[in-house]
């Protein structure tokens, strides 16, 4: 399994090999790489999380599937992606981490302190990528650049606070519909990715809500089981803190979809 020291390593040595005079730079006028999300604030799980990265680029306010689509942009995220596939999946049948890319316009990130000001997000918040908002403070602090620039110069953080109520209805939302989808009879192994995504999100939103100020996951456990008030359904929490750590489900599937969908609809009506 690779270590989270060795997968530092890949990242920064295929920062240092990409020419400014690279094609694939030029042309989408790629201004910056940086690596945040769990591997850049110390608390990755090989067996459990993804590796993010952050690419400020200059195609213009456009969505991220739409940027992401571009020739130019897809040779750059291979670039940083092909090296940490490879290492983490090429032994023992073993499933490649995910590398999960967040585009964002640089005249988009400039603009990001007056956008995402807790009064004037509401209007604008679902056109950017939530890290941007409700999660600047763990970006500023504890993003790592590898190739380019430093955005974090060019981002504000604000109190979470303010956004939980809007985020909380885009997770109402998207849990809905993956209820639907569950009740229409998707894949199993899709749907439990699925559900985890959703009630992690839910766990560290009721966190962030209840006072928690870090997005590191055992501060965050440790927060909801210690600040967020009992509710129907909690202790399931204990359930994907193990998967956390362990990257498995330890009870048939279809019991734990129940049991993490028990656990969404019980946690909603505690947010804002």
């Amino acid at each position: 399994m690779v270590s989270a020291h060795r997968l530092l390593q890949l990242l920064q040595r295929a920062g240092e090999s990409l020419q400014a005079t690279d094609p694939a730079v030029r042309s989408c006028g790629l201004w910056s790489v940086a690596l945040i999300g769990s591997l850049s604030r110390g608390d990755f799980r090989p067996s459990g999380s993804d590796v993010d990265l952050l690419v400020v680029h200059q195609c213009g306010d456009l969505p991220s599937g739409e940027v992401g689509r571009r020739t130019d942009v897809r040779a750059v995220v291979r670039h940083f992606g092909e090296p940490v596939i490879e290492a983490s999946g090429g032994s023992g049948g073993q499933k490649p981490i995910i590398v999960d890319c967040h585009f964002v316009d640089l005249g988009v990130l400039r603009d990001q302190p007056r956008w995402a000001a807790p009064r004037e997000f509401l209007s604008v918040h679902a056109r950017h990528d939530r890290f941007l908002w409700i999660y600047g403070f763990d970006f500023v602090q504890h993003a790592r650049v590898l190739w380019g620039e430093s955005p974090t110069a060019l981002v504000q953080a604000h109190d979470p606070l303010p956004y939980v109520p809007v985020a909380a209805r885009d997770l109402s939302r998207r849990i809905a519909d993956l209820s639907s989808a569950t009740q229409d009879g998707g894949p199993l192994l899709e749907l439990v990715d699925r559900w985890k995504a959703a009630a992690g999100e839910l766990m560290t939103l009721l966190a962030l809500a209840h006072g928690c100020r870090s997005l590191r996951k055992q501060e965050l456990h440790r927060a909801f089981n210690t600040q967020v008030p009992y509710f129907p359904g909690k202790d399931f929490a204990a359930s994907l803190w193990a998967e956390y750590l362990y990257g498995t489900v330890f009870q048939e599937r279809r019991e734990w979809i129940g049991r993490c969908a028990r656990f969404c609809d019980s946690g909603l009506t505690l947010l804002p």
